[in-house]
């Protein structure tokens, strides 16, 4: 990778690993908010998710009326 480039995606801040278990999820309105915990240290942390529109809810269940083809 070229030091210019950014990288995406989530980092642990203690140890720089990318791999993450989800603790649990909870919906509010409008966003999804996940709590995370590294697999490499254990450090938890907090994640905000923004609902985007035209994407299927998470799990795969339509609300009442929606039909994805």
């Amino acid at each position: 990778m070229k030091p210019e480039e950014k990288q995406i995606g989530l980092v642990c801040r203690y140890c720089g690993c990318r791999q993450f278990y989800v603790v649990y999820t909870r919906q509010r309105p409008g966003k999804v908010m996940r709590r995370r915990q590294c697999r490499n240290c254990g450090a938890r942390f907090t994640t905000w998710e923004k609902d985007v529109g035209g994407a299927k809810p998470a799990g795969g269940e339509a609300a009442a009326g929606d039909v994805y083809g």
